[in-house]
């Protein structure tokens, strides 16, 4: 009997080492965007305007928004592994998609695609390490390994967009596409790998699962907790200084630093190079000024240096860009952490959903609003810093000083 239990626990053990590199594979080719730094003039050699590409980008987040909590509530309900498996495929169909167009249409549906495939592994990726950690006795270690995840993350990125800026440089814009539809297919055969770690659940739990199904009860029920209420602000403040520097900071470059390739895949490869050491900060920074107190700083740093980039085009600003990094290194681990550690398994993927949709919604909201053809990239970074300041103090007064619940 001793021995059985012996080899239980060894291919336990075993199951949850194979499932753990799996993941760590799955991270390295979650974003493997190689276009991403040339996207933009990929757009404009194909005919699209400022105007244009703002609504295209804001198009691509609201369909995020329309998929990402059917998503989230589907990967509580079937599983993460099914999610796992199809977000990477839609995510490279959007990519083949993008390759072949040639109107704004097909562009649009590229964007469509892309965001369901987006969606689709937004959650499913962080709650799945949760559970595993947390069935292996390791719950206390989620912070540190959700780093880990996430440098690989950050790690193939920008591998990939060194490698989209060679090809874009050496071939044409358009194959760099068809590249990062390739590298987003790759992590499906590591996403085929995974092993689900179900909790085990009392009777009671199961009742209360079922009465509970709904999405809307779930959610309006998970929003009762103050922390993930804050954490909901937050989060799209940060979400969105992100993101608008991230789409345009190609726009902004073209003002100096032109639209070379080869140096917009490096220039991209290293912002994603410099940001890696900052990921194992997370940990550390949070004992040091608490969950809310990081949160607020990280917001802080973006609003801040898209404040200063409004003053000027020269690429004497540049190190500001590499500034945006850190809050880029931190935020994920960081949320979901705070996410995971306040929220019961069964609603776990559907917070960490919930997230993603508020953050894009407010992105697809504004950004389309924000870019246009006549708009000097300097005023809107202007317009974007100084409520950008202000939203960050507003945030930081009313952030919950309770102690973290377990």
């Amino acid at each position: 009997m001793a021995q059985g239990e012996i080899t239980d626990d060894s291919a336990e053990r075993l199951a949850f080492e194979r499932s753990l590199r799996a993941l760590r594979g799955f991270s390295f080719f979650t974003y493997p965007l190689a276009a991403v730094p040339l996207l933009f003039f990929f757009y404009r050699e194909r005919g699209i305007t400022m105007g244009d590409y703002g609504t295209l980008v804001s198009i691509g987040y609201a369909s995020m928004v329309v998929f990402e909590l059917p998503t989230g509530w589907l990967a509580d309900r079937v599983g993460r592994r099914l999610p796992m498996l199809l977000g990477p495929f839609f995510f490279g169909l959007g990519w083949l998609i993008t390759w072949l167009g040639t109107t704004w249409n097909a562009f649009a549906l590229g964007q469509v695609a892309m965001s369901f495939g987006h969606a689709l592994i937004s959650g499913p990726p962080s709650a799945l390490l949760y559970e595993l950690l947390h069935a292996a006795g390791r719950r206390e270690d989620y912070l540190q390994e959700e780093g880990k995840q996430w440098r690989r993350v950050i790690l193939g990125s920008a591998i990939a967009f060194a490698l989209g800026g060679v090809i874009g440089h050496f071939v044409s814009l358009g194959a760099a596409v068809f590249c990062s539809a390739l590298l987003c297919f790759a992590a499906i055969p590591f996403a085929a790998c995974l092993r689900e770690s179900k909790p085990a659940t009392s009777k009671a739990t199961r009742l209360l699962d079922a009465s509970e199904e709904g999405l809307a009860r779930r959610l309006t029920k998970t929003l009762l907790h103050v922390e993930v209420r804050w954490l909901l602000l937050c989060y799209v403040l940060l979400f969105f200084l992100l993101r608008f520097g991230f789409h345009t900071w190609q726009p902004w470059l073209a003002q100096s630093a032109g639209d070379e390739a080869l140096l917009l895949g490096a220039l991209y490869a290293s912002f994603s190079f410099f940001s890696l050491p900052f990921v194992k900060l997370g940990p550390r920074l949070a004992r040091r000024i608490g969950d809310e107190g990081t949160l607020v700083l990280l917001c802080a740093i973006c609003a801040v240096s898209v404040l200063l980039l409004s003053t000027s085009s020269s690429l004497w600003l540049v190190p500001l860009l590499y500034a945006q990094q850190i809050p880029f290194a931190l935020h994920r681990p960081l949320a979901h952490a705070y996410a995971n550690h306040r929220v019961d398994s069964r609603d776990r993927a559907l917070v960490l959903s919930t997230l993603s949709f508020a953050g894009r919604l407010g992105f697809a909201c504004a950004f389309a609003l924000l870019l246009d053809d006549d708009a000097a990239v300097r005023d809107v970074y202007l317009e974007v810093g100084v409520v950008s300041v202000a939203c960050v103090v507003v945030i930081g007064l009313a952030r919950p000083r309770r102690p973290a619940r377990a």
